[in-house]
């Protein structure tokens, strides 16, 4: 993974608070590394109330994150989310969790259009790429 575009938190338009939570941690008093999908997932959260629809399901194909500082209790996290890319039937996002501003983890996350009838992935419709784009420039097209 690696994006350096993950690590620049001025790139990012949608963000989330979020607060580590005692029982966050693990014995050694780090944030347990499943709970970083919690916080990555709260972060997305405005792509998924954005982009809810009666007609597809978003669900995700891939996670890779990159863990890059300890995050221990307590404290509070920036959650940022951003658009890398729309691919046919499938976009992905960039996150980064940010405690006063020096990174601490990023993430990419894709997520595949699913119809809701059929189960099946289907082409990014215009109208759904519009409301996907509206959520902020997208960084590369494919």
């Amino acid at each position: 993974m690696n994006d350096a575009r993950l690590l620049d938190i001025e790139l990012f338009q949608h963000f989330a608070d979020e607060h580590v939570r005692f029982c966050d941690t693990d014995a050694l008093g780090h944030v347990n590394v499943g709970v970083y999908s919690s916080y990555f997932a709260a972060g997305r959260a405005i792509f998924d109330t954005m982009l809810a629809s009666d007609d597809y399901i978003l669900p995700i194909a891939r996670i890779a994150m990159d863990l890059r500082a300890e995050i221990k209790y307590p404290n509070k996290i920036v959650v940022g989310s951003l658009l890398l890319r729309t691919g046919r039937s499938s976009f992905l996002v960039g996150q980064g969790l940010w405690i006063e501003g020096k990174p601490m983890a990023t993430a990419e996350v894709t997520h595949v259009l699913v119809d809701r009838k059929n189960g099946r992935s289907t082409p990014l419709p215009e109208p759904f790429l519009h409301k996907l784009r509206s959520l902020g420039p997208v960084c590369a097209e494919g």
